[in-house]
């Protein structure tokens, strides 16, 4: 099972990778468009791009999350409690600890 971990991590930074060249296409493409077209005056230019970014603003998160998915993922698994508003979750993560701890006493 170690090659299965492996090829996802791989897959995963392929995923990222590949997202990267996308956000990095999508503004070079835009900020081109934005400045060099010559069909229409440069403020409804903006305010269609403006208008589409609020139209598709969940797609657009979705794929900036992608680059990032590492290290959200890391951080949430070094998490050990959550505390809010005077209420603490403790994390599986914890919890583990605790039965360590419980057995070697």
């Amino acid at each position: 099972m170690d090659w299965l971990e492996r090829a996802g991590g791989r897959l995963i930074g392929a995923v990222g990778a590949a997202a990267w060249l996308l956000l990095l296409g999508v503004l070079i493409y835009g900020i081109a468009q934005l400045l060099f077209s010559a069909d229409e005056p440069a403020q409804t230019r903006s305010g269609k791009i403006l208008a589409l970014l609020n139209d598709n603003w969940k797609a657009a998160l979705i794929v900036a999350l992608l680059p990032f998915y590492r290290t959200i993922r890391s951080l949430i698994g070094r998490i050990r409690e959550i505390s809010a508003g005077g209420v603490t979750i403790k994390t599986a993560g914890s919890q583990d600890e605790v039965d360590l701890a419980e057995r070697r006493s």
